[in-house]
């Protein structure tokens, strides 16, 4: 075995084990026995291209009495990846925010069940049941985004080329909300299922 290979290999499994996420689920009760399989699939904004919206199905997920475990592979085409998503009606950085590589790819987790007849019937999401939410996302290399938009959001992100987790609290800094990539302390995160149009 060549050691470029050997090495690819050995960072896979590692990718896996630091990112392959079990947990039992909340929220499922009646819910769980409509749910046939659970996908996990990247979701990309494309604006300078004209599309606003991609999405990808990276892997299947494990999923079975209640549990959910995801692996994420090491590495995800660039076809599949777009702009940092920065929530807003344009897509743009926000004055008074930086980000340190404008050209960076990035794509984000969603995790989706779907009925015996292949229907999307709900979505998974990792949260503290509060306010504080949790996303997984993939960047194509290094990159931070720093600093406070003019509303008084704050940015305060540094990721690494690979696999990422941006929590979020929109009711942090005097409700104007905070972006960041430390995981705040004392906060238990868990995925939450909820049934496709009721979040």
């Amino acid at each position: 075995m060549n050691k470029s290979l050997k090495y690819g290999l050995v960072l896979a499994v590692i990718i896996t084990m630091l990112f392959a996420a079990c947990d039992n689920v909340d929220n499922l009760e009646n819910e769980s026995k409509d749910i046939a399989t659970v996908e996990m699939r990247i979701e990309a904004l494309k604006p300078s291209e004209g599309i606003w919206e991609i999405a990808n199905e990276l892997t299947s997920v494990e999923y079975k009495n209640g549990s959910l475990r995801l692996n994420f592979p090491a590495i995800v085409p660039d076809e599949y990846l777009g702009e940092y998503f920065w929530y807003n009606s344009e897509n743009i950085i926000p004055e008074g925010v930086a980000i340190s590589e404008p050209k960076v790819k990035v794509g984000l987790i969603h995790v989706i069940a779907r009925n015996g007849e292949g229907n999307y019937i709900g979505s998974f999401y990792l949260d503290d049941g509060e306010w504080w939410n949790a996303e997984y996302i993939y960047a194509n290399r290094n990159f931070t985004v720093k600093g406070t938009s003019k509303n008084g959001s704050v940015f305060d992100c540094s990721f690494k080329k690979g696999w990422n987790i941006r929590y979020f609290n929109p009711v942090e800094n005097n409700y104007r909300g905070k972006f960041t990539t430390q995981k705040p302390s004392n906060v238990n995160f868990k995925w939450r299922y909820a049934v496709n149009g009721i979040q």
